[in-house]
């Protein structure tokens, strides 16, 4: 192996100083800013910094959220590498040396690729444009991280079809376990090229077939499991269907797909490719790349015709088995839906730069001599250091707008709760939404909790403790914050981070409670000192799996049965059915659990086995605005009743009109062992179209809030005040004659002729 890499390094001098010229300019983006303008990219490294300091007190992520072997969480390899290196610099550094990692081992992967085929590396040199792509921008970083294992796993397969080595197949084992816990899309790709290869390539005995398919046997098995525990999540699991952070996951239906025509795929696989910036820089890059890639095949189709015109021996082209990889991963481009199962959104346009990426297996074997191939790819190392140049340029102006986050983050201490609103993500530079993440920049430099981030996701290595403590306005709501109401959501958060403006008007907040903490620029950190005064502790929305749910009338009491996790159907008619649902109140879109009762029937929902320190309910409750077809109120009110250990709390009254009622409630006082019980009893005399919706969630004072949920308090001495000369006690003077040894002297204070409260002074 050594002498292999040897003599390339010999005979390849130029192409490796090439290499290294383009892999150092294609680096210098990362390097130029702060803060990088992917999308997704604070989410991530949010996650990298609880890994990193989730056992350090002083960022208070041990309060919030916990570690654990999550067996659908498959970005393992990003997180927990990039956490490792974060032992050794920052977070933020950490990410982009392994950002680097990608940008470099791509081509560099491209290059065994190439070599497996028997063709010249040259066409390598034009990943280099095609590493900083749309996926990227989009902040998809777990999954463009495994492109280098993609050229790798190709090349494996290629040659293990010549012959076969125990070695190369162990390290297939290897790359493929490895893609699956980096991507499992990503995997899933791979997956489709090597049996692409094994069924259309040539291998010289069955025997290594049978081999190299046996090398997929461990990541399928794992695969296997893994899809198991996400249909078991789906379908069976209640925790996970039943929570607002379960919805945000899985949006919509469990078999919905999006597909887009195939015209609409070709004539957006530019913008798929490389569009990112304001303006048509880009998109030119793009097509001079095509350009580019069309004159390497015509060199070195026309060297072949050469070679056969003066009769002599061309080298050997593997044409047909390159050309079958290419056209089936644009087959498979053409037939991926957009967004699957209402979880992955837009799957077919990541497709776009692999189909780029092996592309270049289509450029005929070149000039032998590397000089000669230089004056081919010189039109490649020209675009190279153009687009690094622009991406440069772009990145030093997206960083003077986000370097203003710094200062809004700073006014903000350790440990906090954060909800961000980004009413404006646009930027000056970047055409996707490249602000709409930064509020997770506090959990990579204060820690503490942030009101969306992938702590809501069940792919995570991580996740919250309780999920009350970060209630969020539903599935995509980060898009749409005018959704996030204070009478709504202000009991969670201590601190709102705003950028743009709208934030008195759009959220509700009384001015007289929400203080303003700073205004820097574009962004403004609000304090909420209400939310201090409770500590959520039980979100009945998220479990209502565990609750007990029946039908009442005067006669009888029968029992709702549950399906589908937290869905129960109650026996009076089958849309009567207690279940968490997202729907509008009053045009807000509300995250809540749908109760419709019937006419002259209660629905009763009750929750056993609760904390026993809680102390207060929050909530809102109202009709639907499915509920007034037309927009015409009509039926009657409906009432819910809250009871707490069969002890009447409160009678709320929803109304015939639209919009939601918020409720605060303070529970009678009991006994601090005694457990702890709540009911919602709902009815209506009327039930018309009654699309009744509330939520709840269990509070504890600040007061009884125990002290591992309390934040760190400051060390504070207490000054040793002497006392006053009027109130010294002084000796009594000792009697005359003997006094034994080491015996204790007396003191006291000397008796006056008339009582008097204060001691004297003199003896």
């Amino acid at each position: 192996m050594k002498t292999a890499i040897g003599a390339s390094l010999k005979n390849e001098s130029l192409f490796w100083l090439v290499f290294g010229l383009l892999a150092g300019a294609s680096l210098m983006p990362l390097f130029v800013a702060e803060f990088l303008p992917y999308l997704d990219w604070p989410q991530h490294l949010g996650m990298v910094s609880f890994l990193r300091y989730q056992s350090n007190d002083l960022w208070g992520f041990s309060t919030y959220a916990v570690a654990h072997n999550n067996p659908l969480a498959t970005y393992v390899v990003f997180y927990y590498f990039t956490a490792w290196l974060s032992y050794l610099m920052p977070v933020a550094v950490a990410g982009k040396i392994m950002l680097s990692l990608y940008i470099v081992g791509t081509p560099l992967s491209a290059v065994y690729m190439l070599r497996s085929f028997r063709l010249s590396p040259w066409p390598s040199l034009l990943v280099f444009v095609v590493v900083y792509n749309w996926p990227l921008y989009m902040g998809f970083v777990p999954y463009v991280l495994s492109f280098p294992f993609l050229c790798w796993g190709v090349g494996l397969m290629v040659r293990m079809s010549r012959g076969f080595r125990w070695s190369d197949w162990w390290t297939m084992v290897a790359v493929s376990i490895v893609l699956f816990y980096s991507h499992v899309f990503a995997y899933l790709t791979v997956g489709f090229l090597a049996v692409v290869v094994v069924v259309f390539y040539r291998f010289r005995s069955f025997k290594q077939r049978w081999y190299t398919s046996l090398s997929w046997v461990p990541s399928m098995g794992l695969l296997a499991v893994w899809m198991y525990q996400l249909l078991l999540s789906r379908s069976g699991g209640p925790a996970l269907q039943a929570s607002a952070s379960g919805d945000a996951h899985l949006g919509g239906g469990w078999w919905k797909a999006q597909y887009r025509p195939v015209v609409q795929k070709l004539s957006s696989m530019a913008e798929h490719l490389n569009e990112s910036f304001h303006g048509a820089e880009d998109l030119w890059v793009v097509r001079y790349w095509l350009i580019c890639l069309c004159w390497m095949v015509l060199c070195g189709l026309l060297l072949r015709l050469f070679r056969r015109f003066r009769n002599q021996p061309n080298v050997a082209w593997p044409w047909w088995p390159t050309s079958i990889l290419v056209l089936g991963m644009m087959g498979l481009y053409m037939a991926m839906p957009m967004g699957l199962f209402g979880v992955w959104w837009a799957l077919s346009p990541r497709l776009v730069p692999l189909v780029a990426l092996l592309a270049i297996l289509t450029v005929p074997p070149l000039f032998r001599r590397s000089w000669k191939n230089l004056f081919v790819v010189a039109p490649v190392i020209a675009l190279t250091l153009y687009s690094s140049n622009l991406n440069v340029r772009k990145y030093r102006v997206f960083e003077s707008e986000a370097r203003q986050v710094n200062d809004a983050l700073k006014a903000i201490p350790n440990g906090a709760r954060v909800y961000g609103l980004i009413y404006n993500a646009g930027s000056h530079v970047m055409s996707n939404g490249a602000f709409l993440h930064f509020p997770v920049y506090y959990l990579v430099k204060r820690g503490g909790l942030v009101g969306f981030s992938h702590f809501h996701y069940a792919v995570m290595p991580a996740s919250f403790k309780n999920p009350a403590l970060a209630p969020y306005p539903g599935h995509r709501a980060e898009w749409e914050p005018w959704r996030w109401k204070y009478d709504i959501y202000g009991l969670y958060y201590d601190y709102i981070l705003t950028k743009g403006g709208g934030f008195w008007y759009q959220t509700h907040s009384p001015r007289t409670t929400v203080k303003t903490v700073t205004k820097v620029g574009d962004w403004g950190v609000y304090f909420n000192p209400k939310a201090s005064q409770q500590w959520p502790l039980y979100s009945f929305r998220d479990n209502l799996h565990k609750a007990v749910v029946t039908e009442r009338d005067p006669m009888t009491t029968k029992r709702c049965v549950p399906k589908k996790g937290a869905r129960y159907e109650c026996p009076h008619k089958r849309w009567m059915v207690v279940q968490p649902t997202q729907t509008h109140l009053g045009g807000v879109h509300v995250p809540c659990i749908w109760a419709h009762p019937g006419t002259g029937k209660t629905i009763v929902i009750t929750f056993n086995d609760l904390p026993p320190q809680g102390d207060q309910i929050a909530g809102v409750m109202g009709v639907a605005d499915s509920g007034f077809p037309g927009g015409r109120p009509f039926g009657a009110p409906v009432d819910m009743v809250i009871r707490a250990n069969n002890t009447f709390v409160r009678r709320l009254r929803s109304y015939t009109r639209k919009g939601y009622i918020p409720y605060h409630l303070k529970l009678p006082k009991r006994k601090p062992w005694e457990p702890l019980k709540i009911s919602f009893e709902i009815q209506t005399s009327n039930d018309a179209v009654r699309h009744f919706c509330f939520t709840g969630t269990l509070f504890q004072s600040q007061t009884n809030k125990p002290f591992e949920q309390l934040p760190p308090l400051p060390k504070r001495t207490r000054p040793i005040r002497k006392p006053h000369p009027r109130f010294r006690r002084v000796l009594r003077p000792q009697p005359s004659g003997l006094r034994l040894k080491n015996a204790p002297r007396k003191t006291a204070t000397r008796k006056t002729s008339r009582p008097s409260s204060r001691p004297t002074t003199r003896p």
